[in-house]
């Protein structure tokens, strides 16, 4: 209702109250991804940046590999690719899911070629590839 009512500013305004009123839950951290997200896709990195560091240390931990992701999203848009791979990394070892895990580790490993560091990339391609059970 806020965004046909006063468009992205407005909904981005209720997205603020939720994950502020309702930080460490699930409602709470999804708001924060959307406005994170919302926030990226107007190429406004910081502005993003800092919806992902106002959950991210009070989000259930299920939904901790997701901030990591959307928070290395934002590094990514900055240009700080060794940031944003490691972010990627702590978010396939906050992540159960081993498919899930692995997708985090190969778009680290992209991030790292990206910042120049083509060793890093190769350590992970190769612990992933020399893995039976590789997803």
């Amino acid at each position: 209702a806020a965004y046909q009512a006063g468009g992205a500013a407005g909904a981005q305004a209720e997205l603020q109250k939720v994950y502020t009123r309702y930080a460490g839950t699930a409602a709470g951290t999804q708001a924060a991804l959307l406005s994170a997200q919302w926030y990226y896709e107007a190429g406004q990195a910081d502005s993003g940046l800092a919806s992902v560091a106002a959950a991210i240390d009070k989000a259930p931990s299920f939904q901790r590999a997701g901030l990591l992701a959307m928070q290395a999203a934002g590094k990514s848009m900055k240009g700080d690719h060794a940031g944003a791979a490691k972010d990627l990394e702590a978010a396939a070892a906050a992540t159960n899911i081993a498919s899930e895990r692995d997708g985090y580790r190969m778009s680290a490993a992209r991030a790292y070629v990206a910042s120049g560091d083509a060793a890093a990339a190769e350590r992970i391609y190769g612990e992933i590839a020399t893995r039976e059970d590789s997803q």
